[in-house]
């Protein structure tokens, strides 16, 4: 959405999303520009991300298409640029790039819509030589947010992991997995923690303390109090947290002990069917 908003203009980015849409303020941050600010957009489009695709992708565009001769042979990606570029100038606004997800979806380039694929560039509403000169910066793009993405995926499935381990290796837990269900909606402090769980604002205190030791959360505000803390894998988005430095550590083992005698059981029971099939001179796959 912030792309978005960004190619029409607007002064905006995540964070200032953020906020509009969650409600909290991020500390060292001036208040966002809600003046430009559209919540049913957002809300309308993340809808559209998520929706079975039940029509097919010509009868979904919200402006006339011709195609040419020749449509059908051209690339997929070249096409959905050219479908992007004509809505651009058919309908003003940012609604031709958030389109863009839900279109290489549409045309087979994605399994399902990525919200990270918005991009788009202001030559495309001039004229169709305009679009032309366009392309090599949307594919360039393109490919920026999808590695962007991606990135931002495999952090967030590492936070996933660790935060399953840390939970299933604490003893007494208490309320730590309830504070991790909080801290996923984008941010905590300990008056969104007393009013969800009941705690004193003491108690909510030292269990998002607890939930930093565990390395869960990471507190962004600096402050001895009302502290406010966020995610790990979010924190490192918008740049209050920084990259840990050499290798990843390994991820967790997920298998349950109690398979340890069921996959040896397994392995012999190959074991076994490989020796029959040498006896017998049958050639096999190792």
């Amino acid at each position: 959405m912030a792309t978005a908003l960004q190619f029409e203009g607007a002064e905006i980015d995540e964070k200032d999303i953020f906020c509009l849409d969650t409600g909290h303020i991020l500390p060292g941050r001036p208040p966002p520009p809600s003046r430009i600010w559209d919540q049913q957009l957002l809300d309308t489009w993340r809808k559209s991300l998520i929706a079975p695709r039940t029509l097919h992708w010509r009868e979904d565009l919200p402006f006339r298409f011709d195609a040419p001769d020749d449509w059908d042979e051209r690339p997929a990606l070249l096409r959905a640029l050219e479908l992007t570029a004509r809505h651009a100038r058919a309908i003003p606004g940012p609604a031709a790039w958030l389109a863009l997800p839900r279109l290489l979806f549409a045309l087979g380039l994605t399994q399902t819509p990525l919200a990270c694929l918005v991009t788009g560039d202001k030559m495309l509403r001039l004229s169709p030589a305009g679009s032309v000169d366009a392309l090599p910066r949307m594919m360039k793009r393109l490919e920026r947010a999808a590695v962007e993405g991606l990135d931002r995926l495999k952090t967030s499935e590492a936070l996933r992991q660790r935060t399953q381990a840390v939970l299933a290796a604490e003893t007494r837990p208490g309320m730590l997995r309830e504070a991790v269900a909080l801290l996923s909606r984008g941010m905590a402090g300990p008056r969104e923690v007393t009013a969800a769980l009941g705690l004193s604002i003491s108690g909510a205190g030292k269990l998002l303390a607890r939930t930093e030791g565990l390395g869960l959360a990471v507190e962004i505000t600096g402050r001895r109090a009302w502290r406010a803390y966020m995610p790990h894998d979010l924190a490192l988005a918008f740049d209050y947290a920084r990259r840990p430095v050499g290798r990843p550590p390994s991820p967790a083992h997920s298998l349950p002990a109690r398979l340890d005698p069921v996959l040896a059981a397994f392995d012999a029971e190959m074991a076994a069917v490989t020796a029959r099939l040498e006896a017998l001179g049958i050639a096999h796959d190792a």
